[in-house]
């Protein structure tokens, strides 16, 4: 697998894994989730262990999670489609996680709502140290200037690129127009396809401002990283060299 340069971080930075030994975890800057104040994740669906992590390790951070079809009566139709079908192990997993629901709503604040261009920019107003994650099935791309925008308010940032090898100069455009955030961590997720010119489509990328450097030298995978389909082989990294 050969990437372009642009997609390399400079180094090995102090990260930590936050989230599951699956799909939905992800590298995280150590300094920026210590230093955030606020979390805003964007692209939930039912999965918010990675937000329960982050809160365990940062006590003090106020999150609010963006998602199209999330609430209440959505986790529970869920239920009723899995146990129609007689999907007793699903059906067990949905109830699960429609009763962590009203638990986990002391901690965090859900927010049901398609993301679109310039909502980034209302929703951060008069706050800083914010933490973003984003993994919105293709939209991100209708917000890369609004995150450019508030870039300054942010400490840290982790976000989902899809349809990768047909998006590389907007990503590109993107890593380069960045002033304040560091491209610290790249994981590529196997859920995706790999492209004849050996692109995935699915690639992980986590930001940091002022990332703490541990040495200049970096290889993939790191140690920290987990497969996202646990049944699959993982994608190897390698990046060009010009």
């Amino acid at each position: 697998m050969s990437l372009p340069l642009f997609l390399k971080p400079k180094g090995y930075y102090k990260i930590l894994r936050v989230g599951p030994n699956k799909d939905g975890g992800y590298l995280v800057g150590k300094k920026s989730l210590v230093n955030s104040k606020y979390l805003i994740s964007f692209g939930i669906f039912d999965d918010w262990i990675f937000e329960k992590d982050f809160f365990k390790r940062n006590g003090t951070v106020k999150i609010n999670c963006y998602d199209d079809v999330l609430s209440a009566s959505w986790l529970f139709k869920n239920i009723f489609k899995f146990l129609i079908n007689f999907k007793l192990n699903l059906t067990i997993k949905k109830i699960i996680i429609f009763i962590d629901y009203f638990f986990i709503k002391k901690k965090i604040n859900f927010i049901k709502k398609k993301i679109k261009s310039k909502d980034l920019i209302e929703i951060s107003k008069y706050k800083k140290n914010i933490f973003l994650k984003i993994d919105i099935e293709g939209s991100e791309y209708r917000i890369l200037n609004d995150i450019l925008d508030i870039e300054k308010n942010l400490i840290g940032m982790i976000i989902e690129f899809h349809d990768v090898d047909l998006h590389l100069e907007r990503i590109e455009n993107f890593i380069k127009r960045l002033k304040y955030l560091k491209l610290i961590h790249i994981h590529p997720n196997n859920y995706g396809e790999i492209n004849s010119e050996n692109i995935p489509a699915l690639l992980e990328l986590t930001f940091e401002k002022d990332p703490d450097l541990i040495y200049d030298e970096v290889h993939f995978p790191n140690s920290l990283d987990c497969k996202n389909k646990e049944n699959s082989e993982d994608i190897k990294l390698k990046f060009n060299k010009s």
